[in-house]
């Protein structure tokens, strides 16, 4: 790499493996990111953007008036315990019932019928009366 000053850049390694390196010179910083491996990075962008997936369909339930504007919850996502429940899934609907006073399964629909398309999500299901399960489009994230 070649500077205006023609002095060699500082290399600066990432904190991680596959985390990337940046370049110093001449007072900027370039930094320049491998593609995320399928571990642990590429896991946690999975998980916050279905999370935002969900945070949307919250905005959408407050405006249609199914759950009170001032409720406040943040969705929690963890991964499916088994991989016919897909690769996440959330209890949202049971979160959502009481202060709604609706039943968590038609919550649950509501959920679903109101989170915005993503192309890395290829299906999302009502499971059992409470839980909504995304199954990833593994096509799509590679």
């Amino acid at each position: 790499m070649a500077v205006a000053s023609g002095r060699q850049p500082e290399v600066i390694p990432g904190p991680g493996p596959g985390e990337g390196v940046s370049w110093r010179a001449d007072g900027f910083t370039i930094a320049v990111f491998r593609d995320p491996a399928p571990g642990p990075v590429r896991t946690d962008m999975l998980k916050y953007h279905i999370e935002e997936l969900l945070l949307q369909a919250l905005l959408h339930l407050k405006r249609d008036g199914v759950i009170p504007n001032d409720l406040e919850v943040q969705p929690q996502l963890e991964r499916a315990r088994s991989a016919e429940h897909g690769d996440y899934a959330t209890n949202l609907a049971m979160v959502l019932a009481k202060p709604a006073g609706r039943p968590p399964r038609d919550l649950a629909q509501e959920i679903i019928d109101r989170l915005p398309r993503s192309r890395q999500v290829r299906e999302t299901e009502i499971a059992g009366p409470v839980f909504v399960n995304f199954h990833l489009d593994h096509a799509a994230l590679a």
